[in-house]
């Protein structure tokens, strides 16, 4: 998340709008937690329990 602010911060807003940004940031988000749930789908069929030791924010 830090990453991304330094990267707004840099290029301005007039270049990346602000509902671009946003637009951006969900997409990624989502994609982020379809990767993770796939994983933990994978991984609790091995018996391993993902959730517990690494809790994903919902």
């Amino acid at each position: 998340a830090s990453c991304f602010g330094r990267y707004h911060s840099h290029y301005k807003t007039d270049l990346v709008p602000e509902e671009d940004v946003k637009k951006l940031r969900t997409t990624i988000r989502y994609k982020m937690m379809s990767v993770l749930s796939a994983y933990r789908s994978i991984l609790y069929t091995q018996n391993i329990f993902y959730s517990d030791c690494c809790p994903v924010e919902t």
